[in-house]
């Protein structure tokens, strides 16, 4: 049965089992199998992995016979709450990949140096706080994976390990970058992100094959210049690094594809961005933007642009230049519309809108035909409130109110009539307030009862609603006051 699963299903032999005594004397087959046609099919069972984390399988019980499995290829116990390398990897010497990430490790064996064939080793989320020298001597190891461990620092002879392609130091406690990374040439990957850098070598241009660089969560505040250097650089994500601007010179990596710049209050970006014509995926969520530059609209490549979380009252009309643009973020702003230009983007498949002021949306989406539905549902709920805005302000300028101007700014802010309800809303406080204080003035007029006092109420208030009896009063004030002031000289 084993041999026939084997030759049927290479890669998924040790995945299909539905309990622990047929999966153990199913690999005991395996193992007998082997020895006896070792020279002979010992090819065939190359691309085996063992997928022993799906059926929670004790490393330690497991046949010795395995060991006859030469030729194993991968390799992987992921979260499966080892405490310790298992012994038995030292035996199975063909390995090119082993994946122990997930568990509980606290250190690498020195006997790891017997997997001559190593070429990658995935130790990400253990409790690594040291990397062993004897890591040096696999040559052949090209992709290593040590993150979310607890490494405080990199030995010196993680120079020599100059095959190694693939980096990743992210989730540590490094505060200063590894000198000892220097020579490592031929990376082309780096991952050290959520760390505690401060700043970034000048030398780290050195690494002229880096074609994805992940600075991620580190307070560097700074980028320096040698960046620029990185010619064959195509993703760059420096999300969260506490920058306040964006140097000019980025604009000079010209192979660059993917650039991340996710919450860095940089408010604008420099012109020199629309050199990056490679360009296909830009994410500037929660950057503090105030506009996006007319000149957006030259990065034809672009396929994806995120630009949540920022201030935008308004997008370019060059947006719907980016004919190749598939997803569009740009939610949690301030917009009001969008441009007619928008129904140019025939590519887009999704579109976000949401926590915005949209009320009305141009007729041009319905060009848009291509989008989820998770899209369309949005542009139903943004034309479905427009209606109900629309109502609400007519409603508002039917009643004339306070009250009423007051409801319609609470439910629609920043919407299609908010500074027009504004400006009504202060002309009936300024009207009120003026009233009052008209009606005090007049109250104290009449009680002084005098010409003087009705002549300052008329040049005071020369439209007040009491401007006709303060006038007649006036004039009959003055009469009796004349006719008293005579009679006092007869």
């Amino acid at each position: 049965m084993a041999h026939a699963l084997l030759h049927q299903h290479p890669h998924k032999v040790l995945t299909q089992f539905d309990s622990y005594d047929t999966y153990l004397r199913t690999l005991y087959d395996v193992s007998l199998h082997l020895k006896k046609e070792q020279e002979a099919q010992e090819q065939s069972y190359k691309p085996l992995i063992v997928w022993a984390d799906q059926h929670k399988i004790d490393i330690i019980q497991f046949p010795r016979d395995l060991s006859l499995l030469r030729n194993l290829d991968t390799l992987s116990l992921p979260y499966y709450g080892l405490s310790g390398f298992p012994a038995l990897l030292g035996t199975l010497q063909n390995l090119s990949k082993v994946n122990l990430s997930g568990n509980a490790l606290i250190e690498i064996p020195r006997w790891i140096t017997q997997l001559r064939h190593l070429r990658g080793l995935y130790l990400y989320k253990n409790q690594i706080s040291e990397i062993p020298d004897a890591l040096a001597r696999l040559e052949k190891l090209t992709i290593l994976d040590l993150g979310k461990n607890r490494l405080y620092k990199i030995p010196q002879s993680i120079s020599g390990m100059t095959q190694l392609r693939e980096l990743y130091l992210s989730h540590n406690h490094l505060i200063t970058f590894p000198e000892n990374l220097r020579g490592l040439h031929s990376l082309k990957t780096l991952f050290i992100t959520d760390n505690h850098l401060t700043r970034l070598p000048d030398w780290i241009g050195e690494f002229t094959q880096l074609e994805k660089l992940n600075l991620s969560n580190n307070p560097l505040q700074h980028l320096p210049e040698e960046i620029s250097e990185l010619s064959a650089l195509k993703e760059l994500t420096i999300g969260n690094i506490s920058l306040t601007a964006l140097p000019e010179w980025i604009g000079q990596l010209s192979e660059l594809e993917t650039l991340n710049l996710s919450s860095n209050a940089v408010h604008t970006l420099p012109e020199s961005v629309r050199n990056l014509k490679k360009l296909k995926k830009l994410t500037l969520w929660g950057c503090a933007l105030s506009t996006l530059p007319e000149w957006i609209g030259e990065l034809h490549e672009l396929t994806e642009l995120n630009i949540r979380w920022n201030n935008l009252t308004t997008l370019p009309e060059s947006i719907g230049k980016l004919h190749k643009l598939q997803k569009l973020d740009l939610g949690s702003n301030r917009l009001s519309t969008l441009p007619e230009s928008i129904g140019s983007l025939t590519e887009i498949q999704s579109l976000s809108l949401d926590k915005n002021n949209i009320t009305a949306l141009p007729e041009t989406v319905e060009q848009l035909y291509r989008l989820d539905e998770a899209s369309r549902k949005q542009i139903q709920t943004v034309n479905a409130l427009h209606e109900v805005e629309k109502a609400s302000w007519e409603q508002a300028k039917m009643e004339n109110t306070k009250s009423a101007y007051e409801t319609y700014l609470e439910q629609f802010p920043n919407h299609a009539h908010y500074r027009e309800a504004v400006e009504r809303l202060d002309e009936l406080i300024r009207t009120e307030r003026s009233d009052t204080l008209e009606e005090e003035a007049w109250a104290k007029t009449k009680e002084e009862n005098s010409a003087e006092a009705y002549a300052k109420y008329i040049f005071y208030f020369p439209k007040g609603r009491h401007i006709a009896e303060a006038k007649i009063l006036q004039a009959q004030r003055e009469k009796k006051e004349r006719s008293i002031f005579g009679k006092l000289f007869l």
